[in-house]
């Protein structure tokens, strides 16, 4: 099938059908090239945060720096 052949078997499709064909389309690119997805990459981040949790509640060397966080930031 080519390229114009495919878009034109899109255009046959409702909007939600060829939204969703895109993100469908968007993610497969993302694997090949080796990103995450939105989803897949909050759901990593997620787990690695309640992984990390207990070590920046019980590590004060890991949030030293938070007590600047009122503090006025000028670049």
């Amino acid at each position: 099938m080519t390229k114009a052949e495919v878009l034109l078997e899109i255009k046959k499709l409702p909007t939600s059908d060829r939204l969703q064909v895109i993100v469908d389309a968007l993610d497969l690119l993302r694997e090949e090239i080796g990103l995450m997805s939105p989803k897949s990459s909050k759901q990593a981040m997620s787990k690695a945060a309640k992984t990390l949790l207990q070590d920046y509640q019980t590590e004060s060397e890991l949030t030293a720096f938070t007590t600047l966080d009122c503090e006025p930031f000028h670049a």
